[in-house]
């Protein structure tokens, strides 16, 4: 993955398959490395892969500001 942020067509383009990712229900503190960022409608996708190999979604929202998403650099470890 380059970089960037997604757009819903680049995905398309380029066949990247998000389906892997699921929404984290579980509470608690958790340590991920950042693996791609695409946008939605009104949001930004933000996508990890956790130390325990489960790949998340999460959605940041614009009135958030989108919790800094858009300047963090992919493979960064987060925890």
């Amino acid at each position: 993955m380059e970089n960037k942020v997604y757009t819903q067509s680049e995905l398309k383009a380029q066949n990247i398959i998000t389906t892997d990712y699921v929404p984290n229900l579980e509470p608690g503190e958790f340590i991920a490395v950042l693996d791609m960022k695409a946008e939605a409608r009104n949001c930004l996708r933000v996508f990890f892969t956790f130390e325990d190999g489960r790949k998340i979604m999460a959605a940041a929202q614009w009135w958030q500001r989108y919790l800094g998403f858009y300047f963090y650099s992919l493979h960064r470890i987060w925890g």
